[in-house]
């Protein structure tokens, strides 16, 4: 009755779970974002986000502080340590923020504080995306996705928020005639006096009128765009009349020109981003998000579209389905395994009940604790199949022994023992399993995401695992002994041949235990390959004794070691003497395999020189365009999305057109037509299987990161790196920063002399604005409140310039001109001098260290790019406080991620020494258990070197979980070696032999059901994905352990155990 239950609250907590694609990390960063238009990176990075940093470096918990700048735009991320209470974080950063922002430039917009948000996952904020086009134009498709769509998706359960993209926001344009409000005796300075203090409110003090106090406000607030006309200008001479705004100026209110253009096919398109709720469920609102929508389509204007381009819940539905799909697998494979060994299906199905009640816990506390279902936690329920059923096989094989050894017990009685006898021992083993995973809670922050919630979820169902063990079991295997009183001595499929070969065997290997072990030492490895070739001597005029005595010992080393014959034979040596470990070490490639992913694509990226307008990149994106238009019907579609710095135009095929020679005949075209391009840098590049189709040589992405605090020594030393690798003939499109670092950009820098000013005898702003009217540039920027609305505010002058494009002006040019201020010529050179300077199209930075990434792809085998890199890095010969390195990106993992994780393992391993020492009561059991451990290393080894399979996250993972698997057949053996052991009048070899006999089928069993239930990820997995390493280690490392657990344990513990006395709770 009680499991029933647990299978009821099972499916309940299902139909409340949320489930994501991804867990809820609450990462402790945050960014802070400011923008400051029109000014370049460096001009950015000196005004703005050096400040910001300086002041972000004085938050409590403070522990990384990294940085972006670009044209008009500061990115600052502050990472904190560990557990700090990121909503006080947060708090603090925006007291800093808001206390600086007065300081900040005129102009800047103020620094907004945001949840940080990894690159990686940016595209999981908008769950759904739909694009949204009408021959109507974007006005009116901006109006009615306002008025008309968001309202209809914000109702919708689950929603968070709908936001909408390639809009123009509202804009109210002012202006002014300078000539006539020159002539009436005004300046611009004026103007701004009396537009700023626009819909504000001040306290004017307090009335009491009968009693009561009330308060006193003066406001100038704006009722409508109209009350604009009527705002009087003071004149700064007296005498003069106060006039009205409406004399000098037009307003327009309109839509301000765009930062950014979205087109899908070609058409104009809004884009519909849907963010959801955190902690509900995905697919129920994305079904309802698809109803709505569909709903909404049937009252749309004639011509009007919406088309869904991106969707994370068919990502988790696929996720989901391929989950169910290896579950489903698993499972037929463990109960494949039951039913060969107990040759009775409805034995298998009671004894397969046990993974169900565990799963069933292990999904009740994702509920209770909130954790929900994601890609991870599903994941550890799948793959925990073949490790959770261990628990109930040794129980019932425990339990038949007790039958088959003397049929006449009382079933009651054989129960009992059965269950006593092995409660120690699988308590012992579960929590060594449950142990050695915790130690991932000290995984470094990008790593834990991976581990944390697995290792929980499965640590459940293993501790419900073992209850189901202890109770269910012993009640079904009594039902089903009561139920077939007749046949209760179970015919088994023992062959005698074998098992006396076995007997034989360990006699021979408990007779010969020198040769055993030394044949096992050499299968595992001694780490030879890590000693010298050879050890300098270093000569010194005086040596002190224990120089000296160092010095002989090398000598010695190198007259052994270093001399022809050895150096001829090392090879051999290390090979012979080194084992498994050697071959892992020296031929199996560690780190992450770079994925293109499943669709075909073509991507053309259009970088701008700062200044640019966005008309002008648009024009260009539109000659690429019609270039794929004529192409129209060999591809799939295509995007284009149009700033003023950049563009990008992104081509994507059907599985059926990747397949053809068209991906390339296009990317060819593409290339042909962006070569001849000038004022531009451009790239071309081709993904996904339409362009990588197999091999050994392939195309791979590297990159290195470049720290340094000085920025130009920073830049000429990457530029050095370039030029070095391009010297190879498999190196390939080399860019520094990603950013076409072989494109010069300028910015023009006015140096204004302030005596010229005071000759002239005007004010540095009147200067300023006169310069930005002369330019054709807005001369205020801000937002005025008119009517319960943040309005965008732009003030220019209306005669400003004689030129169609005064933004062409060149630095000669405007050194020329002249501009007009209180009607007085005043020529720009006499006041300022304008000097073009070579800036940096982005800046970024790294504890206020610059930082550069040079970036290169390499066309050649996986390993041999990999060799090259780290050939590169260790040749570099920097200045004191510079540094090379591989980029640490999110998701990625090299050899540095190894260190933390081989102290894991450590920890692990550790854990599980005391947790089986508490148990035991013992040093030595332990010790002999723990050997398993170096013996699932060595299949680990052997079979990535064998199958050639690259050794990543997943890898490194299960090593963690192996010291856990392996050591749980090491307990059961060992805990009956020691009980048999104890006393017996048999000598001790016949003993261990008889203990190895009676745990060889509940430990194959075990095995063969584990590896059973990972196999589907192996076999119906991507190489890339990882579970697929995690998968393989976990069966290559159980499998060599248990063969050599049977065979080698034997003489371990007639070496070291002794006969020492069994503790097994009897």
């Amino acid at each position: 009755m009680a499991f029933c239950t647990l299978v009821g609250l099972a499916l309940y907590s299902l139909s409340i779970l949320a489930i994501e694609l991804s867990s809820d990390m609450d990462l402790p960063s945050l960014t802070v974002t400011t923008t400051w238009p029109d000014a370049s990176a460096e001009m950015v990075e000196r005004s703005i986000t050096t400040r910001i940093e300086q002041a972000a470096a004085t938050v409590t918990s403070a522990k990384k502080i990294s940085s972006t700048s670009s044209e008009g735009n500061s990115q600052v991320t502050v990472e904190f340590q560990k557990k700090t209470d990121m909503d006080l974080a947060r708090l603090e950063l925006s007291e800093k923020m808001a206390s600086l922002a007065s300081s900040l430039p005129q102009g800047c917009l103020p620094p907004r504080v945001q949840k940080y948000i990894p690159k990686e996952f940016a595209d999981l904020q908008g769950f759904m995306t739909f694009s949204l086009s009408s021959p109507a134009g974007l006005m009116f498709l901006q109006k009615y996705a306002q008025e008309k769509i968001r309202p209809a998706l914000m109702q919708v359960s689950g929603v968070a928020e709908v936001t909408i993209q390639g809009a123009a926001e509202r804009e109210i344009v002012m202006a002014l005639d300078e000539g006539r409000l020159q002539a009436a005796g005004f300046d611009i300075l004026q103007v701004h006096k009396a537009l700023f203090g626009l819909g504000k409110m001040n306290p004017a003090g307090q009335l009491i009128r009968d009693g009561e106090r009330r308060y006193v406000y003066i406001g100038n607030e704006l009722k409508a765009i109209d009350d604009l006309y009527a705002v009087l200008l003071t004149p700064a001479q007296p005498g003069r009349q106060a006039r009205p705004l409406s004399d000098f100026c037009r307003i327009r209110d309109t839509l301000a020109t765009p930062t950014q253009l979205v087109r899908i096919n070609g058409e104009p398109t809004l884009s519909i981003s849907v963010d959801k709720e955190p902690g509900i469920n995905m697919l129920k609102t994305a079904t309802a998000v698809d109803e709505a929508i569909a709903h909404l389509a049937k009252t749309f204007p004639s011509g009007m579209e919406i088309r869904k381009y991106q969707d994370r819940s068919k990502d988790m539905r696929a996720e989901i389905h391929e989950l169910s799909s290896k579950s489903l697998l698993s499972a037929l494979f463990v109960l494949l395994i039951l039913f060969l060994f107990f040759r009775d299906v409805p034995l298998s199905l009671t004894v397969f009940l046990s993974v169900l009640f565990s799963l069933a816990g292990a999904i009740v506390y994702l509920a209770v604790s909130g954790t929900g279902l994601n890609v991870i936690t599903l994941s550890a329920l799948a793959l925990s199949f073949g490790i959770i059923i261990d628990n109930a096989i040794v129980i019932f094989e425990n339990i038949q022994r007790q039958f088959e050894t003397d049929p006449s017990l009382d079933p009651f009685v054989a129960i009992r023992s059965g269950v006593t006898e092995m409660r120690l021992p699988l308590l012992a083993a579960t929590a060594t399993t449950i142990g050695a995973l915790l130690p991932v809670i000290f995984l470094p922050e990008h790593l834990r995401p991976y581990f944390i919630q697995f290792a929980l979820t499965s640590a459940v169902a293993l501790i419900f695992s073992y209850v189901v063990a202890m109770t269910f079991i012993p009640v079904t295997f009594l039902w089903y002994r009561q139920k077939r009183k007749k046949n209760d001595a179970r015919t088994t499929s023992r062959r005698p041949t074998v098992a006396m070969l076995y007997r034989q065997l360990l006699f021979w290997l408990l007779n010969h235990r020198k040769t055993a072990i030394a044949v096992s030492i050499l299968f595992i490895g001694l780490p030879v390959w890590l000693l010298p070739a050879k050890i300098e001597i270093e000569a010194a005029p005086t040596q002190e004794r224990r120089q000296q005595m160092e010095n002989n010992a090398a000598r010695l080393y190198n007259a052994l070691f270093a001399n022809s014959f050895m150096t001829a034979a090392r090879p051999y040596l290390d090979h012979i003497l080194g084992g498994s470990s050697h071959l892992f070490v020296k031929y199996v490639s560690k780190g992450e395999l770079w994925k293109f992913g499943q669709d075909t694509y073509v991507y053309a990226g259009i970088q701008a020189p700062p200044g640019t307008e966005l008309e002008r990149v648009d024009a260009f994106s539109r000659q690429v365009e019609a270039m794929i238009e004529n192409n129209r019907s060999h591809i799939a579609g295509y995007t284009t999305m149009v700033t003023s710095r950049y563009a990008y135009i992104k081509i994507e095929f059907t599985p059926q057109q990747a397949v053809t020679v068209m991906p390339h005949l296009i990317k060819e075209q593409l290339t042909g037509l962006l070569a001849g391009t000038s004022g531009f840098s451009v790239s071309v590049s081709g993904f996904g299987p339409g362009f990588f189709s197999g091999g050994s040589a392939s195309t791979a992405s590297y990159s290195i990161r470049l720290l340094g605090y000085n920025y130009v020594k920073v830049k000429e030393i990457a530029a050095q790196i370039a030029r070095v690798l391009s010297k190879n003939p498999r190196v390939a499109n080399i860019t520094i920063d990603q950013s076409g670092w072989q494109a010069i950009e300028y910015e023009l820098v006015g140096d204004i002399h302030r005596y010229a000013l005071m000759r002239y005898g005007i004010g540095i702003e009147e200067f300023m604005s006169g310069v930005a009217a002369k330019m054709n540039r807005s001369l205020e920027r801000q937002w005025l409140p008119i009517a319960d609305e943040s309005v965008r505010f732009t003030m220019s002058l209306a005669n400003a310039g004689n030129r169609q494009d005064s933004n062409d002006l060149d630095a000669r040019e405007l050194s020329g001109a002249t501009i007009m201020i209180r009607n007085r010529a005043v020529p720009v050179g006499d006041i300022m001098t304008i000097t073009a300077q070579p800036v940096m199209g982005e800046i970024k930075r790294e504890d206020q260290q610059y930082s550069r990434t040079i970036s290169y792809e390499f066309k050649g085998p996986f390993k041999l790019g990999e060799r090259y890199i780290n050939g590169i890095l260790n040749s570099l010969r920097l200045p004191v406080g510079y540094e090379a390195r591989r980029p640490d990106w999110m998701f990625t993992f090299g050899e540095a991620d190894a260190i933390p994780m081989i102290a894991i393992a450590l920890i692990s391993i550790l854990m599980v020494f005391m947790i089986t020492a508490s148990l035991y009561e013992s040093l030595r059991k332990p010790f002999i258990i723990l050997l398993s451990v170096p013996m699932s290393l060595a299949g680990l080894f052997l079979g990535f070197y064998l199958f050639d399979i690259n050794f990543s996250r997943g890898g490194y993972a299960a090593v963690i979980l192996l010291i856990g698997l392996s050591v749980n057949n090491g307990i059961i053996l060992v805990d009956r070696i020691a009980h048999l052991a104890k006393g017996t009048r048999e000598s001790l070899h016949e003993a261990i032999v008889l203990a190895v006999r009676q745990r060889t089928r509940p430990i194959l069993i075990t095995t063969l059901t584990t590896v059973a239930g990972f196999l589907p990820f192996v076999i119906k997995a991507d190489a890339y994905s990882f579970w697929y390493s995690f998968s393989f280690a976990v069966i290559c490392g159980l499998s060599v352990s248990t063969i050599m657990l049977l065979l080698v344990m034997p003489v371990l513990y007639r070496i070291f155990g002794g006969r020492t006395p069994a503790v097994t709770g009897r």
